[in-house]
C-alpha cells in the first residue's frame, strides 16, 4: 500500500474562527480545512497507511483519501506535483500592459493629498505628440490599456480627442478625473469614449468631501456620476480614506455599493504636508474590516486565485506599467516621479528602448520580495508582491524597504485567504 505523505516543512499554518489555513509559500498554494482535518494533516508522520488514519480517527477511508488528494493537489504534502514553482514567476510576459498618461499638471482643485502636487499648468502636450508616442507604444504593445489622468485631464484641450484616437486604434482607454468638468454638454461623449471612468469622491456629504477636496464641488461630482451611469458607463468611485472620513465609509458603501473603491491617504506630494490625516496600516485595515459588506482588499479574492501556483515577486512598475508625464518623461509608475526614476523622454527615445535599456528601470525591476529583508521570510510574499514600492518610498525614502503599511497588506491578505479558498474541507468529529 502506498505510504502516507507528510506535510511539507515550509507549509505555514494559521487558525481563524475554527478554520485552518495551510499555505505553501513557495508555490504559492493553499487549502482551508476545519480543525479535525488540520489535526489529521499535522499528524500524518505518525501513520503508515490511510487505513491507519481512518481507524484512529473513526472516519471513512475515502474521506481521508480525499483530504490527502486535495492537499497534494495544492502542494501541501510531500509528493505534490512538481509542476508549479518559482520559474513560473519569472516566466510572465514582458510586454507593456498599462500606460498612465499625465496629460497636464493643471487642476481646478487643490486637494490636500495630491501626490502630483497639481495646480498650475506647466507645458501642455500637443495632440500630434501624444498620438506619435501612443503609436510608438502600440507598435510593440497593441493590447496595453491607457489611463488619462493629470492634474485634471479634462483641462487638456484635446483630452477627449486623444481618448477617441486611442479608442479607434483598438485600445482600452479609461479616465481618472475629479468629475467637476463633466457636464450635460460632454457627459455623453465621455461615456462613449471611456468604458471605465474613475471619479474621486471622499464623502457622502459636502462637509466631509470638502475636508480634503475643497468647498463647493460635492454636488457637481455626484451629478457627474449620475449622468455617466445613465449612459451605462462603468463608473468607479474612488474614496481616499483618512482620519476624518473613515466614519463615512458605511454611508458611501450604502450609496455606491461595489462601485466604491478605497485608497489610503498617501503621504506623497501635498500629502506629505498633511500627515495628520494619514492612517496607519492597521488603522486603515480596521476602518474597512469593521464593515460587514466591505472587503479590506477590494476584489482581492479574484487576484489571489489568479496567483495560485505562480505568485508574483514584485509590483508591475517599470515593466508592465509606466507613466508618461506632460513633458513626455517616462517614469516607472504615476507615483514615482522623482527625476532619479525617469528613464528618459518618449519624444527623444522610443518607449520600448527606454523600457529595455534604462539602467534606472533595470535596477527597479531587480528589486523583489526575495531581496527585501522584511519580505524574504514572509509567508504571503508571493501574494502581496512586496506591496506598493511607491508607498514604501514615500515613507522610508527607499523603494526596497517596507513601510508600515505592510501590516495592512498582511491582515487583509490573510483574511482574504480564509474567505477565497476554492473549497473548504470539513472532516466530521470522531464518533
Amino acid at each position: 500500500m502506498e505510504p502516507v505523505p507528510v506535510l511539507l516543512p515550509q507549509v505555514f499554518c494559521a487558525e481563524k474562527e475554527g478554520k485552518w489555513l495551510l499555505l505553501n509559500p513557495e508555490i504559492p498554494d493553499w487549502i482551508v480545512v476545519n480543525t479535525n482535518a488540520a489535526l489529521i494533516l499535522a499528524s500524518l508522520s505518525h501513520f503508515h497507511t490511510v487505513e491507519d488514519i481512518a481507524r484512529q480517527h473513526s472516519i471513512a477511508e475515502e474521506n481521508v483519501a480525499a483530504l490527502l488528494e486535495l492537499a497534494k493537489q495544492h502542494s501541501i504534502l510531500e509528493g505534490s506535483p512538481p509542476t508549479r514553482d518559482a520559474t513560473l514567476r519569472n516566466a510572465a510576459s514582458s510586454f507593456l500592459k498599462s500606460v498612465h498618461w499625465k496629460l497636464t499638471n493643471a487642476c481646478n482643485l487643490h486637494c490636500k493629498y495630491c501626490y502630483a502636487e497639481s495646480g498650475k499648468a506647466t507645458l501642455t502636450p500637443q495632440l500630434g505628440d501624444l498620438k506619435q508616442v501612443a503609436h510608438d507604444i502600440q507598435s510593440f504593445s497593441p493590447n496595453a490599456s491607457h489611463t488619462l489622468s493629470g492634474g485634471e485631464p479634462l483641462l487638456h484641450p484635446h483630452a477627449l480627442e486623444f481618448g477617441e484616437h486611442l479608442r479607434q486604434q483598438g485600445c482600452h482607454v479609461s479616465l481618472l478625473t475629479n468629475g467637476t468638468l463633466i457636464t450635460r454638454h460632454n457627459f455623453r461623449q465621455i461615456a462613449s469614449i471611456f468604458p471605465y471612468v474613475k471619479i474621486s469622491l471622499d464623502g457622502s456629504s459636502e462637509d466631509i468631501h470638502a475636508m480634503t477636496r475643497g468647498q463647493g464641488n460635492h454636488a457637481t461630482v455626484m451629478k457627474a456620476v449620475d449622468m455617466l451611469l445613465e449612459q451605462d458607463c462603468d463608473v468607479a468611485i474612488a474614496m481616499t480614506v483618512h482620519k476624518h472620513n473613515q466614519q463615512d465609509i458605511a454611508a458611501m458603501s450604502e450609496r455606491y455599493g461595489n462601485r466604491l473603491v478605497f485608497q489610503p491617504f498617501f503621504n506623497a506630494g501635498r500629502g506629505s504636508l498633511n500627515n495628520g490625516l494619514m492612517l496607519t496600516g492597521d488603522e486603515y485595515y480596521q476602518a474597512l474590516a469593521c464593515h460587514e459588506h466591505i472587503s479590506p482588499l477590494s476584489r482581492i479574492e479574484h487576484t489571489l486565485n489568479s496567483l495560485r501556483g505562480k505568485g508574483a515577486s514584485r509590483c508591475s512598475m517599470a515593466k508592465h506599467d509606466i507613466s508618461i508625464s506632460e513633458t513626455f518623461d517616462v517614469y516607472p509608475c504615476q507615483l514615482l516621479t522623482d527625476k532619479k526614476f525617469c528613464a528618459g523622454n518618449a519624444l527623444e527615445t522610443p518607449v520600448r528602448t527606454l523600457l529595455e535599456h534604462s539602467d534606472r528601470f533595470a535596477k527597479l525591476r531587480a528589486i523583489n520580495v526575495d531581496s527585501i529583508p522584511k519580505c524574504s521570510s514572509c509567508p504571503i510574499r508571493y501574494l502581496c508582491s512586496g506591496g506598493c514600492m511607491a508607498r514604501n518610498y514615500s515613507q522610508t525614502g527607499r523603494v526596497d524597504v517596507c513601510g508600515d503599511f505592510c501590516e495592512y497588506e498582511q491582515q487583509a491578505i490573510m483574511a482574504a485567504l480564509f474567505s477565497c479558498s476554492m473549497e473548504d474541507i470539513t472532516i466530521s468529529e470522531s464518533s
